[in-house]
């Protein structure tokens, strides 16, 4: 991708820094990934026929979900780099690396689960237009 040719233009040890929180985004981006999912399963029952109380009842507990996902992804990004720093590399420089671009992996794993639940609500209010 064009993210890993970009990171190899700094070094080695940048690439496997890249590698290392690509592997954790993957590991906990499916949890943000419910929350779109949530969205198409329950929001169509609430269009069809229109309710707009149990449309607005369902967002909100929706976006209640999404926004509490969110912060756990968030700082559990963050604690899984500091807790287990050391078994995913032994390198000082590369240690350094994760360290220092962490805060932009909690920033994503943060941000994943309200993107997640607004494509997913833009794909449950697709076949009611």
């Amino acid at each position: 991708s064009a993210l890993t040719i970009s990171a190899g233009k700094f070094g080695v040890e940048s690439l496997a820094a890249h590698n290392i929180l690509m592997r954790l985004f993957f590991f906990l981006a499916p949890f943000g990934d419910a929350t779109g999912m949530g969205a198409q399963s329950f929001l169509p029952a609430s269009l069809y026929p229109l309710d707009r109380k149990s449309y607005l009842a369902t967002i909100r507990r929706l976006g209640a979900v999404a926004i509490i996902t969110a912060i756990i992804l968030g700082n559990a990004s963050a604690g899984l780099v500091q807790a287990t720093g050391t078994f995913l590399a032994r390198d000082g420089l590369l240690l350094q690396l994760i360290k220092k671009q962490s805060p932009y992996l909690a920033m994503t794993l943060f941000l994943h689960p309200l993107v997640a639940l607004m494509e997913g609500s833009v794909i449950a209010t697709r076949d009611f237009r």
